[in-house]
């Protein structure tokens, strides 16, 4: 009787039941279907641009696609890889750390050495007729067309802000840090061919692939994304006001070796400023490992785990190897806009 009474009293309670875990998505096969949903749209986008209506008049037109094409893939790819996870922590694991001041001339240098690159790579392998028409953006938009309608910040925000941002953040946030696992050099060409590919341009798939292994270096000397942003950015700047008045120059000069003179030594001096701050940080970070005695304790297999000493010796010989190619380049430049 007793037993029944504290049943009544305090009833025992149910046992709720237990959700079953959400299984995430599989990787690395994820990040290849985010490519091709990338692809995909922005191919989409194009026959529609050339076949059923154009969308050159659409202000709105290029935010919207690079929104749908680059963005929401990207975000929806890392809610289902880690659905318990934050959309805030998901974004810092993939990279978005606050950039040190350390970094600073590090990222201008290498925004320098990026354009000046881009420039002889563009002049050298005929993409100078490509740039001459303007900056082109997933193959269908070009910023050029309506110069004498839209303003100049909205340029700016259109090709140069949303496309940096968006671009590391598919490309080198999402991609590469899912790829990563299988293995880095896997990763970083994966990433930075898509990256090349995924503009439609063929005239510019040489600078873009160049720009983009660059990226992966400052990603995973800076440790953060945002510098990769910020690179990506001073480039978009670049191209779009100085790159594009260049290779129409040097289509209509009669004479265009006093320029592609110029245009090698710039890269010279960039690729000595760029490797020299690069060397500087490897040595301090190396000092720091020395001190640690950490060592022995970091595995080789990918960049991240290098030790830094070694890439602090490797920073230093690009300097000359870098001279050389731009000597190489400057023959090949001279033999491809005078003899052939």
């Amino acid at each position: 009787m007793e037993e029944q009474v504290k049943k009544w009293v305090n009833p025992p309670k149910k046992e709720k039941k237990q959700r079953a875990p959400v299984t995430p998505i599989s990787e690395p096969a994820l990040p290849m279907l985010l490519a091709l949903v990338v692809f995909t749209i922005c191919f989409v986008a194009l026959v529609i641009n050339n076949f059923i209506y154009p969308f050159s008049d659409e202000l709105l037109a290029p935010v919207i696609l690079q929104l749908v094409a680059l963005v929401l893939p990207a975000y929806l790819v890392i809610m289902l890889t880690s659905p318990d996870k934050s959309a805030f922590s998901q974004m810092k694991d993939i990279g978005f750390h606050t950039v040190k001041a350390e970094y600073v001339f590090f990222i201008l240098f290498s925004a320098l050495f990026a354009s000046c690159a881009s420039l002889v790579l563009t002049l050298a392998f005929g993409g100078a007729y490509d740039a001459s028409r303007g900056v082109t953006l997933l193959g269908v938009f070009t910023a050029g067309e309506n110069e004498y309608t839209v303003s100049v910040p909205y340029i700016i925000l259109t090709y140069a802000i949303i496309p940096a941002f968006a671009e590391e953040f598919l490309y080198r946030g999402v991609i590469l840090s899912r790829l990563e696992k299988i293995s880095f050099p896997f990763a970083a060409v994966i990433s930075t061919v898509v990256c090349a590919l995924s503009g439609f341009a063929l005239g510019g798939i040489i600078p873009s692939l160049f720009i983009g292994l660059l990226s992966v270096f400052v990603l995973y000397t800076t440790r953060s994304l945002w510098a990769c942003v910020i690179l990506h950015f001073i480039f978009n700047i670049y191209r779009l006001f100085l790159e594009t008045n260049i290779s129409a120059y040097f289509l209509s000069a009669q004479s265009n070796l006093l320029l592609v003179m110029t245009v090698v030594l710039a890269l010279a001096i960039s690729s000595l400023l760029f490797f020299s701050e690069s060397a500087r940080i490897f040595c301090k970070k190396a000092e720091k490992i020395k001190s640690r005695e950490a060592r022995s304790e970091k595995k080789l297999g990918s960049i991240k785990n290098i030790p830094n000493d070694l890439r602090a010796a490797l920073a230093f010989r690009p300097t000359l190897v870098f001279s050389i190619v731009c000597l190489g380049i400057f023959v090949a430049t001279v033999i491809i806009n005078y003899v052939i």
